[in-house]
């Protein structure tokens, strides 16, 4: 649960974020990042931009984490 909290707050600032700092930050093998992507993005939560291996949190998940966060 902690890394999935990690995860959370790299992508609260609403900025692009490079796999390998996601990597770095969370302490996740690249092979559990792209499960936690995969999902994320299936839902909507992230925009995965696959060619620069990038994400950062959709508007509405923004919108969400801040009313949650409240």
């Amino acid at each position: 649960m902690e890394v999935l909290i990690d995860f959370l707050d790299l992508l609260r600032n609403g900025k692009w974020h490079d796999l390998e700092e996601v990597a770095r930050k969370t302490g996740l093998a690249a092979q559990k990042i792209r499960l936690i992507i995969n999902f994320f993005s299936k839902y909507h939560f992230i925009e995965f931009d696959e060619r620069l291996k990038r994400i950062r949190a959709s508007q509405s998940f923004l919108r969400f984490l801040k009313q949650i966060s409240k």
